[in-house]
This record gives structure tokens, sequence and C-alpha cells, in this order.
């Protein structure tokens, strides 16, 4: 008696489409996961997450400097009792840094270089929620306080820190010209209106007082340049004639005029020089027909032996840094470089490409050292590569 095993076919065909089912199921998960290693690039639209318990206030003078020439020191005290009183509702602790920046005691935290007019404050908050409405009135309020200081307020943030969210860096062989692009993308910032406490590495400029020697003059006095410009150091600035050591402390000790005798550049010409072959004092005003102050830049970076200004800013509002950075891309980019100038970007864009990079060269063999140990594992081939 001949039968139809129609139950046999009814599971072959349920075999062959779990089989269909799983071979679709193994192709898609093999290309999702080549496209997330091949390309990140949603990563780096995530916001590193802030810190629960602290934020960071960091404050640079500048404007009006002490006379002629060196930036005015940061006052210890001025910014902490503003501090208390504008964060009175959450604020507990304030740590306060003139000079320098605290020692590196956690890993996103990222210390400034030390510089006579650089202030931090580290501020210990008790809600974590209230501290983006805290941090926006010192922001707004502590500027009309201190209007010849550079204020910005930042949270610690978990993860390495970049510096900046957005950064763009602008080389070029001249400070003028790359200033004027700073300006520029200085100006874009405050147009998109999505980025906050925009500025540069390179601080602002300081007024270098050159004296007009008449070498003539100078060789038959027996005086020198650099006699010439300690006599100017001296009714400026300041000379700086020693170290006084209290305790690990070092404080430099400075000798010039009174303050009342340093209110204008004719009073240079009134001073002495000392002449070290006449063994005596000469008249100022017998080596040196004028003095031409002019803006200076007193900080400048390099990268690569080139010099490289930055432009900084933060991500406003509820932004994440890629969104406030895609909002001035174009904008930025469309900026024509002068012949030798280089442009390039910083920030959370460079360092999200660095992981990127990084993950695309160590992501191969870690899948090839998962498929030698299933190898070993299966001693046979077809099994791992299902799984």
């Amino acid at each position: 008696m001949l039968r139809t095993d129609a139950g046999f076919a009814e599971h072959a065909y349920e075999m062959d489409t779990s089989e269909l089912h799983r071979t679709r199921i193994l192709m898609a998960a093999l290309a999702l996961t080549t496209n997330r290693s091949m390309n990140p690039g949603d990563l780096a639209e995530e916001k590193t997450a802030p810190a629960e318990r602290i934020e960071t206030m960091e404050m640079y003078t500048r404007g009006p400097a002490d006379n002629l020439m060196r930036p005015k020191p940061l006052d210890r005290d001025g910014p902490v009792t503003e501090v208390l009183s504008l964060g009175e509702e959450i604020v507990t602790d304030v740590t306060t840094l003139v000079g320098r920046g605290a020692s590196r005691f956690m890993l996103a935290y990222n210390p400034e270089q030390a510089d006579a007019s650089y202030g931090q404050l580290i501020v210990r908050a008790t809600d974590a929620t209230l501290i983006p409405d805290v941090a926006a009135r010192l922001n707004r309020e502590l500027l009309a306080q201190f209007p010849n200081a550079l204020i910005r307020v930042e949270e610690i943030v978990f993860g390495p820190p970049a510096g900046a969210d957005v950064a763009v860096r602008f080389s070029g062989p001249d400070p003028v010209v790359l200033r004027q692009l700073s300006a520029d993308t200085l100006a874009i910032f405050d147009e998109a209106g999505t980025i906050t406490n925009p500025r540069t590495d390179w601080r602002q400029r300081e007024i270098l007082v050159e004296p007009i020697v008449d070498e003539a003059r100078m060789r038959l006095a027996g005086a020198t340049r650099g006699s010439i410009s300690d006599t100017v150091q001296y009714g400026t600035s300041g000379l700086r004639v020693g170290t006084l050591r209290e305790g690990d402390a070092e404080i430099p000790m400075y000798l010039r005029l009174p303050e009342v005798e340093r209110d204008g550049l004719d009073r240079l010409r009134d001073l002495s020089v000392w002449s070290p072959g006449a063994n005596g004092y000469v008249p100022m005003a017998n080596l040196a027909s004028g003095f031409e102050p002019r803006l200076v830049e007193a900080l400048i970076h390099r990268r690569d032996r080139e010099r490289t200004i930055t432009v900084l800013g933060g991500a406003g509002g509820d932004l994440t840094a890629d969104e406030a950075f895609r909002s001035v891309r174009s904008d930025i980019e469309a900026i024509r470089l002068p012949e030798g100038y280089t442009m390039k970007w910083g920030g959370e864009f460079e360092s999200a490409g660095e992981a990127q990079v990084s993950l695309g060269k160590q992501l191969p063999l870690g899948f090839l050292v998962m498929l030698t140990i299933s190898i070993l594992m299966f001693n046979k081939v077809r099994q791992p590569l299902i799984l």
C-alpha cells in the first residue's frame, strides 16, 4: 500500500524556512556589526555625562594691567564671596587656586599652565540637578561683577577631557592673520547662538615698551642694551631681583618705582642707566630718543613648530557636542584661508575621530582571536562561523 507522508513534507518545509531565516539573521547581524565597527559615527553625538557634585570655574584677568606691562594678579578672596552669595542654596565648599590649577585628582580634570593672572574655583554642590541653573547665573552675574575678567563655568564630566566641546585650530606664520581668523570664527560662534564661553588659547595681548636707542651714544657711554632693558623694567612692570622662600612656596621679589612715579612713559626719560664701562649711572635721555609702546602677543602656542591659535567653545543649552559642532561647521569651513595657513578641527570631534581610528585597528584582531578560540573549542569551522 502506497502512502504519502504529508507530515514529513511539512517538517521539511519548516526546516527549509528556519534555515532561510537563520541565514538572513546571520547576514543582517554581520552587516550591522561591520557597519558599526567601520563607521561608528553616531557615537560622537553622545554627550559625556557630568559628574554629580562638582563643577569648576576658571577665571582669567584681561583689560587693565598693573601699570604698563604685567597682568594684574587675580584676587584670591574677591570671587569666593560672590560665588557663595549667588549659589548659597547649593554651594557647600569652594576651593580657591591662584596662579595655577590644582593637582590632577581625577581623569576628567585638565590643569592649566601656571600664570599669575589665572585663577580657579572648585565648587562642591549638594544637588546635581541645580548645578546648570547656578552655573548659568554665575556666568551671567559674575561677568557684571568682574568686567575685567574672562570667566567661564564648566561642570567636571566623566571621561578624558577634550578641552572644549567645539574647537578649531588655525596654523600659519603671521600672528596678526591668525588673530583675524580667530576673530572671524568667534563672530560665527556668536551669530550661531549655540556656543557658550567662546575664547581663544592665546589670551589677550600685552603692552611692550621698546626704547629707541641711539647706538652711537650707548657705546660712547659704555652702556649696554641689557642695562637699558633692566631700567625700563624697573620703571614699569618691575625688575625681578630674587626669590623669597616661605615654607614650600616661592615668592618672586620685584624692584620698581613707587606707583605715583609710574604714571606715564615720560617718567622713563628721567631714570638713570647703569654703565659698566663708566662704572656709574648715565641719564636715560642721553641713550634713548624716545619710547614706543606696542601690543605684542604674550602667549603663542605652537603645534608641529607652527604658530597655532585655537578657538574654543562649549555646547549651549541642551545641545550635545556634535549638534553644536554641526551648527557652525559649514560656516567655519567656508572661511577663506590665505596661502600658507591651515585649519583643523579639535575638541570632541577630534577625540571621537581618534577613538574611532583606535577602535578600527583593534576590532579585527579581537574578532580573529574570538574565531580562533571558537574553532579550537569545537574542533570544526562550520559551528564557529554559524555562532
